[in-house]
Order: C-alpha cells, then sequence, then structure tokens
C-alpha cells in the first residue's frame, strides 16, 4: 500500500480507494489469523522513486478512451515528487527486516 491508504484528496480518489482497500483486507487478515500464530503486515510508505509519472504515457492503446488524462504540467509535478523519494531497494529491506527504515 502507501501514505495514499491513510489519505485521499479531490485527484487522488481511485488510488485511495486501492489502498485503503489493501489496508483494510490487511487487518482483516491479520485478525483472522492471530489465533493460528500467523501475523500479517502492511508496507505503507510516503514516497518512493519510481517511473510512476510517466506510466500515462505507456498506457494501453484500449485505455485511451478512459477518459483519465494528465498534461505535461502534472507529469513534471509527479516526477519532481517521485524522483525525491527513498530507493526501493531501501524499502526492500526494511520490509524484509519488519522493521521501518527510519525507524531505530
Amino acid at each position: 500500500a502507501s501514505l495514499g491508504a491513510f489519505f485521499a484528496n479531490s485527484g487522488s480518489g481511485i488510488y485511495s480507494a486501492s489502498k485503503f482497500a489493501v489496508h483494510g483486507i490487511t487487518m482483516a487478515m491479520r485478525d483472522a489469523l492471530k489465533d493460528h500464530g500467523i501475523g500479517v503486515s502492511v508496507l505503507c510508505p510516503a514516497n518512493i522513486k519510481s517511473n510512476i509519472a510517466e506510466s500515462v504515457k505507456i498506457r494501453p492503446a484500449k485505455y485511451a478512451g478512459s477518459g483519465y488524462s494528465v498534461d505535461e504540467r502534472e507529469i513534471a509535478a509527479l516526477h519532481a515528487i517521485y524522483s525525491q523519494g527513498m530507493e526501493p531497494e531501501e524499502l526492500a529491506r526494511a520490509g524484509g527486516s519488519g522493521r521501518a527504515p527510519w525507524a531505530p
């Protein structure tokens, strides 16, 4: 998931809804499995370096008429945000250890 599991705004409704769902099913699974000694966790990082801002440029043609669109200004703004994020490998190490990278 991401911090989108906890915050939403007018421009991120669909994105946040999917993250809310991941968080919700994780909490339900945690509750369902705890009596079996099985723990369930979800990582909700703030910002990960990625090329997600460019993903709109490589959308399959069949989704071209979906109504979703962004302009170059929005793509540049997203790129500025995501280029400052945590390296994916750092998140992977944190997830494998069960500790957040900022935890002592």
